[in-house]
């Protein structure tokens, strides 16, 4: 399950992350729902030292605070925890809006990413909803453009915010193009330093 690039589920920053996206989700109710970059569904824990001080703490503190154990990323996440497994975002999505979204799209570069999203989404009778697409988002996300409505929630959650694709664009250029046609945007991104983000 986890012959996948990315390795930081399970820990502080997904946490954070993810249980901040559950709530915007429940909010927003979206009708098209759209992640620029994947990756995976779910994924097998190892109890790393990051996963233990990331959703494993998180499950464990979370008894105590009632808005934490009413969260539905609580709700998502302890339901599988005992099988040692972690919900990615696109897992979080299909459960939470399957009853509210017509569409999901999911975009990444990684074959192996994009067939854990179908299985998952087989598993819990969604394949008709959604499309995994193997492509660079930038450009199949600016190519379709005229999919995106007030109705769309972009979850723009990229590896480099600001290196252009092909086409010319950044994810910046896409969050802004996106929010001025007034499609619902999350862009979640960190720079590690200062001098990174002045590049």
């Amino acid at each position: 399950m986890n012959s996948i690039a990315y390795t930081h589920f399970g820990k502080p920053a997904d946490v954070w992350k993810h249980l901040a996206l559950c709530m915007i989700m429940q909010n927003e109710q979206p009708g098209l729902y759209i992640e620029t970059n994947s990756a995976a569904a779910e994924y097998l824990l190892d109890h790393t030292p990051e996963q233990e001080y990331g959703i494993y703490l998180f499950l464990e503190k979370a008894k105590h605070y009632p808005e934490l154990i009413e969260s539905s990323y609580y709700k998502c996440e302890s339901a599988v925890i005992d099988e040692n497994k972690y919900l990615g975002s696109p897992g979080l999505a299909m459960l939470l809006l399957k009853n509210v979204a017509n569409k999901f799209i999911f975009y990444d570069i990684e074959k192996a990413a994009l067939d854990n999203v179908s299985l998952f989404a087989l598993k819990h009778n969604l394949l008709k909803k959604i499309q995994a697409i193997l492509q660079d988002s930038l450009i199949g996300i600016i190519d379709r453009f005229f999919i995106l409505s007030e109705s769309t929630l972009l979850h723009i959650d990229p590896y480099e915010i600001n290196r252009p694709s092909t086409n010319g664009y950044d994810y910046m250029d896409l969050f802004v193009k996106a929010s001025q046609i007034g499609a619902k945007c999350v862009l979640w991104y960190g720079y590690h330093t200062l001098a990174e983000k002045k590049n």
